[in-house]
């Protein structure tokens, strides 16, 4: 059986930056196992995977890490739309994937790909010492946590402690947090051209850091909304590949905008 995979360079413009997400397209479903496989043996943060539905438009719509499905993800759905309006002639449609997050829609705008996502806004939350110090983390101002997502949120004082901080993954795996926590995101405010940047770590997921991560952002926007009243932000993942979105903010959802760049096309033979 021949697969068609693409792999697509998201929130940037420049080849080997932004997030590297694997893209299948398949015309039948593949059992979970396959696409397990599969996203091990690409070995990216994530490889997604489109089927379409019944209805123009639709498609069905799982993401992989190499260890786990997760149930949301940005860039690599991103990936998928610019795939499917770059290849399959969709640009000037609205796509609607469904998905274990409910039905995510996205439309080309410009050589940007805006996509619709769930808002999930982080609650505060308290930490014993004994977990702080294992995780040593550079001075804070405060803890949020998402239910929907599983994401602990820490504000760092400043931009600069984010784009330093080298976490000791191994440590974090052995630290038994008293709410599920699969990722942990580092924001603080910029004192430059972007409103604040982030970080996003999950070795519980097989993902040491993520090198931008559409996911977090709907955390982190109606984060900094809350904070500063306004609904628009240019944001900055600040990791050593580096990756810019945009961000609207309504009441109930997230307008997250990003550039793409493809820099692989081939067929899997399995």
């Amino acid at each position: 059986m021949n697969v068609k995979f693409w792999q697509v360079d998201s929130f940037t413009t420049q080849a080997f930056k932004g997030n590297p997400a694997g893209v299948c397209v398949t015309e039948a479903p593949l059992p979970s196992d396959v696409m397990q496989c599969i996203a091990a043996e690409m070995n990216l943060s994530e490889t997604a995977f489109a089927l379409p539905g019944d209805t123009e438009g639709d498609f069905l719509l799982r993401w992989f890490t190499p260890v786990k499905e997760v149930r949301l993800c940005g860039h690599a759905t991103l990936a998928t739309a610019g795939v499917l309006y770059d290849y399959f002639g969709n640009k000037g449609k609205e796509l609607r994937f469904h998905t274990l997050s409910g039905v995510l829609k996205t439309q080309y705008r410009d050589g940007r790909i805006e996509m619709d996502f769930p808002l999930c806004l982080p609650k505060p939350l308290s930490l014993s010492e004994e977990t702080i110090e294992s995780l040593a983390l550079p001075a804070f101002r405060e803890i949020r946590y998402s239910e929907e997502l599983k994401k602990l949120l820490f504000v760092l004082t400043n931009e600069e402690d984010v784009k330093r901080y080298e976490p000791d993954f191994e440590n974090w795996k052995r630290i038994k947090f008293p709410i599920e926590v699969i990722g942990i995101i580092l924001t603080a405010e910029s004192a430059g051209e972007y409103d604040f940047v982030s970080r996003f770590f999950a070795p519980w997921l097989g993902i040491n850091e993520d090198p931008v991560t559409g996911s977090s952002h709907t955390i982190l926007g109606p984060y900094w909304r809350e904070k500063h009243g306004k609904k628009s932000f240019r944001a900055f993942q600040c990791s050593k590949r580096g990756g810019e979105l945009f961000l609207t903010v309504e009441a109930e959802r997230v307008r997250i905008e990003g550039r793409y760049i493809f820099v692989l096309e081939g067929v899997l033979s399995i």
